[in-house]
C-alpha cells in the first residue's frame, strides 16, 4: 500500500517562495569572456591574476622564460599584478597588449573589458574551393 507524508503544523517557509513569483535567478558575470596568454621575459616572475567581477584569483604562480605561455580564461574586467610587472608580456585574444611605459616593479594593472582589452581578431575568411 502507497502512502503520503501529511505534516502536521505550519510549514517554515524559510527559503520558500509563495506560488506564482518567479524564482530567483543568480547574477552572470557581465562581460565577454577572453583568452588571457600570460608570458615571463625574466627568470622567477611571479603573478597574480584576479577576475574583477568575482575577485576570484584565476592564476598564480612563478614563470619562467622557457616555459610556455600560461593562457586562462576570464570573464570581463581583471587584475593582473606581479612583482616584475615590465618582464611580462600579455596577450589578450591573442593580440599582444603593451603595458604603459611607466609601469615596472611590483605593480598591479587594472585591464577594463571595454576600453583596455582589444576586440577578437577577425576571422579569416573561408578559402573558396576549386571545381575540375
Amino acid at each position: 500500500m502507497g502512502g503520503f507524508f501529511s505534516q502536521v503544523g505550519s510549514p517554515d517557509k524559510a527559503g520558500r517562495t509563495e506560488p506564482g513569483t518567479p524564482p530567483p535567478t543568480v547574477a552572470k558575470p557581465q562581460g565577454r569572456l577572453h583568452q588571457v596568454g600570460i608570458k615571463a621575459l625574466q627568470s622567477n616572475t611571479s603573478f597574480l591574476l584576479i577576475e574583477s567581477y568575482t575577485a576570484e584569483e584565476r592564476a598564480s604562480g612563478v614563470l619562467q622564460p622557457r616555459d610556455p605561455e600560461l593562457r586562462v580564461m576570464v570573464r570581463g574586467p581583471f587584475t593582473l599584478e606581479s612583482n616584475a610587472i615590465e618582464h611580462l608580456s600579455v596577450r589578450i585574444d591573442g593580440i599582444p597588449y603593451k603595458l604603459p611605459d611607466d609601469t615596472f616593479g611590483n605593480r598591479r594593472i587594472d585591464f577594463k573589458d571595454a576600453f583596455t582589452v582589444p576586440p577578437a581578431a577577425p576571422a579569416k575568411p573561408a578559402a573558396a574551393k576549386r571545381s575540375r
